[in-house]
């Protein structure tokens, strides 16, 4: 099986999925291509600036926060000894590039070279890993597989932001799901799912993480359902109904906060929460 992965650079959680991914299949997986957008069609500054008028100052530097603090908290873990590829702060680059795989940015993933670059990787499979592009289809034609990760139960929680929006309403269930791409987002037919309570969890950062660790022992449900020749599909749950959300507002953060509830906690992002 070879296997190529979209995902976003430095993203916290889409590393935990892609640390188990390159533990199980280093071998199978040819590249992985990282997305050099911030918000898909916008350029950075235009990107940021939505960002700031949509999620307010307080919440973007919040994340911003966090973002940097992950970087810091990883570089330390490296030189400080850390070789532990499953830890959350391991960087799955390291044994990907030791494995061969090739690990390049993106910026248009349905610019016509860039597919005709994925196209000569010959790929089975192709993963979507928490990347922000959507893919018209010349690119979800490439390989025979094409599945995106998605940290909700869909057809619940559709679109952006899902762990902080559940957070913010205060619902008591989250997920996560490997889905079928298609042009549409969050659409596809579901191949594996699974639910969790979310009523112990105070910080979308820790709810997310949960997403992520189960999204990748999913995945490797996944792949071994995909060796077996098998395309693995099932039916939406009929109780769960579909909703769709964008960027998180001010008003959305401000409600999150009100439930006592955060987006993270430096304990939280070096493992030790």
């Amino acid at each position: 099986m070879r296997i190529a992965v979209l995902t976003s650079p430095h993203h916290v959680h889409a590393n935990l999925v892609l640390n188990g991914l390159v533990a199980a299949r280093g071998g199978q997986v040819v590249a992985v291509f990282e997305s050099t957008r911030l918000l898909p069609g916008r350029s950075s500054v235009n990107a940021l600036a939505h960002y700031l008028s949509v999620s307010g100052p307080a919440y973007v530097t919040a994340q911003a926060v966090k973002q940097f603090s992950f970087r810091i908290a990883r570089a330390a873990y490296h030189l400080g000894g850390g070789r532990a590829l499953l830890h959350p702060l391991a960087d799955w680059r390291r044994a990907a590039r030791a494995n061969g795989t090739v690990v390049e940015s993106v910026s248009d993933v349905n610019d016509p070279s860039f597919i005709a670059r994925l196209e000569a990787l010959k790929p089975d499979v192709l993963l979507s890993t928490l990347f922000n592009q959507i893919l018209r289809p010349p690119a979800l034609k490439v390989a025979r597989h094409s599945y995106n990760l998605h940290p909700a139960p869909l057809p619940h929680g559709r679109g952006v932001s899902p762990t902080f929006w559940l957070l913010a309403r205060g619902e008591c269930e989250a997920g996560v799901t490997w889905h079928e791409m298609t042009p549409r987002v969050d659409v596809g037919t579901i191949a594996a799912q699974e639910t969790f309570d979310a009523k112990s969890f105070r910080t979308e950062h820790a709810l997310y993480s949960e997403a992520a660790k189960r999204g990748g022992r999913l995945l490797c449900t996944l792949l071994d359902a995909i060796d077996r020749g098998e395309s693995p599909s099932q039916p939406p749950r009929a109780d769960l109904l579909s909703s769709y959300d964008s960027l998180p507002t001010r008003a959305a953060y401000a409600q999150l906060r009100r439930r006592g509830n955060g987006l993270f906690t430096f304990r939280e992002l070096v493992g030790r929460s």
